[in-house]
C-alpha cells in the first residue's frame, strides 16, 4: 500500500513524456487554412533622356503584394519523440497592385491590380518543447521552400525561394496507443517568411508573415 502514492506520482510524471514517445516513428497528415501577409515589392521611375543631356521623369510606380488566405496540407514523420520532419504545400491567390503617380502631365494617380496564383512547396523541421502549456504542446519550426507564382492568365510565371521560422502548438483531442488512427488534433502556428524571386520589381529579399491552423491525424 505504501508503494501506491509513489506509483501514482511516477505515472503522472510520465504522462507527457510517454505520450510524446508514442509519436516516434509515426506519421501525421494535416490540412487547413493559412494567411499570408502583404509585402512591398519595390518601385521604379520611368524616365526620358533630355536632348541636351540629363533625364526627365515621366512617372513613378510602387508595387505591392496584397495579403491573402489560402489552403495548406502537410505530411510529417517523427524521427524522434520531439522532432518531426515535415513536407508541405500551400496555395493562395493574392493580388498584386501597382500604383502609378507623379505623372509629368499631372494626371491623377491610378492603381492597376492583377491576380496571382501562388504555390509554395516547403520542407521544415518541428522541434517540440519538453513542457506543455496546459493542453497545448508548443514547438519551434524552421525550413525553406520553392515559390511559384503565375498571373491569372497563366501567361507569365515567376519562381523563387523561401525561408521561414516560427513557433506554434498542438492541441490533441484524441490519442490512443494502438490502432490505425492514433491521434486527432489541432495545430496552430505563426511564422516569419523571407522570399526572394517571384513577381518583384527589385528582386530583393522580402520579409512577411503567415499564420495558419490545421487539423492533424496521426498514424
Amino acid at each position: 500500500m505504501k508503494r501506491l502514492p509513489l506509483a501514482a506520482a511516477l505515472l503522472l510524471g510520465c504522462t507527457l513524456p510517454c505520450a510524446a514517445q508514442a509519436r516516434k516513428g509515426s506519421v501525421e497528415v494535416a490540412a487547413g487554412g493559412v494567411w499570408f501577409s502583404g509585402a512591398d515589392l519595390g518601385g521604379s521611375t520611368a524616365t526620358l533622356e533630355r536632348p541636351g543631356g540629363g533625364e526627365f521623369d515621366l512617372f513613378t510606380t510602387d508595387t505591392r503584394l496584397e495579403g491573402a488566405f489560402g489552403g495548406a496540407a502537410t505530411m510529417s514523420f517523427f524521427v524522434a519523440s520531439r522532432l518531426a520532419v515535415e513536407a508541405g504545400i500551400s496555395y493562395a491567390r493574392p493580388n498584386m497592385s501597382t500604383r502609378v503617380s507623379d505623372d509629368a502631365e499631372d494626371a491623377e494617380p491610378i492603381t492597376s491590380v492583377i491576380g496571382l496564383q501562388q504555390y509554395i512547396v516547403e520542407g521544415n523541421l518541428r522541434w517540440y518543447l519538453a513542457r506543455a502549456r496546459g493542453k497545448w504542446q508548443p514547438f519551434l519550426r524552421a525550413g525553406g521552400g520553392y515559390l511559384r507564382q503565375l498571373d491569372d492568365s497563366n501567361a507569365h510565371v515567376e519562381t523563387g525561394t523561401t525561408v521561414q521560422a516560427g513557433l506554434g502548438a498542438d492541441r490533441t483531442f484524441r490519442e490512443r496507443a494502438a490502432g490505425r488512427l492514433r491521434r486527432i488534433g489541432l495545430r496552430a502556428d505563426a511564422r516569419v517568411i523571407g522570399r526572394s524571386g517571384g513577381f518583384d520589381v527589385d528582386d530583393k529579399l522580402r520579409v512577411g508573415f503567415s499564420a495558419g491552423a490545421m487539423l492533424f491525424f496521426g498514424f
